[in-house]
């Protein structure tokens, strides 16, 4: 893993704006999704699956998480399944559910810096705002979208770009945060930096395959990233 160029560190002095990715970047949801997978597959008389099994499929909205845990992409099975799923989700969205350690205090450090911060998730739109609220993180976001027939999923850029506009925020003055391939190519679609982390879906050997700008392994190392008088704790944490 090389060093990040100099030229790199510095441009993320004058970010104006972060859009962060849900699960498995700022909240721990996959024990709930699982849940709710497994009462889908048990309504039809199937056997329930590891949460690891589940994780994996996560990130790409939730009738693609149906369809890759029921091993088809026709739309009456879809139909007949995914409310099983969702029905239950939505009754139990955050039994289980975690904020990640330093998430909070972070947040609070970026937001007393000036940074507008924003959520863009592949949850629908509804249960993305009510998980933030139920878990104290909504107050620390300017903006919040999930899944909605507005704008396409992840990591299709349309909401990373009508974010960018919502806060004047030029692509070299925006960093996306995540946890997958997929916020990475949601990143490159609007021409923005990106930050992943390695406690979620994916390890840093699989990220750094799709090569983001920055690799971090705790959410507290976004700080001395975007810390103008401080310098990286560490110069792995960068692909």
């Amino acid at each position: 893993m090389t060093d990040c160029a100099d030229d790199s560190y510095r441009s993320l002095k004058a970010v104006k704006l972060i859009v962060f990715d849900l699960d498995g970047t700022l909240i721990d949801a996959f024990q709930d999704i699982t849940n709710a997978v497994n009462h889908m597959l048990q309504s039809m008389d199937r056997p329930p699956l590891p949460l690891e099994t589940v994780k994996r499929h996560v990130g790409h909205g939730v009738r693609e998480l149906a369809a890759r845990l029921l091993g088809t992409h026709e739309a009456c099975v879809i139909d007949a399944s995914l409310p099983l799923l969702v029905e239950y989700y939505k009754r139990h969205p955050h039994v289980n559910a975690r904020v990640y350690d330093g998430v909070v205090p972070t947040l609070g450090w970026l937001r007393a810096r000036g940074i507008k911060m924003a959520v863009a998730s592949n949850k629908p739109d509804t249960l993305t705002r009510k998980i933030l609220a139920a878990m104290g993180l909504a107050p620390l976001f300017d903006a919040i979208y999930g899944e909605s027939q507005e704008f396409a999923r992840k990591p299709d850029p349309a909401v990373l770009r009508h974010i960018m506009g919502e806060f004047r925020a030029a692509p070299d003055e925006t960093v996306v945060v995540g946890d997958t391939d997929i916020d990475i190519e949601f990143a490159r679609g609007a021409g923005a930096r990106v930050v992943t982390v390695t406690y979620g879906q994916l390890t840093g050997e699989q990220l750094r395959a799709h090569k983001p700008d920055y690799i971090i392994n705790s959410f507290t190392e976004l700080i001395p990233l975007f810390n103008p008088d401080g310098v990286l704790a560490d110069r792995n944490s960068c692909p």
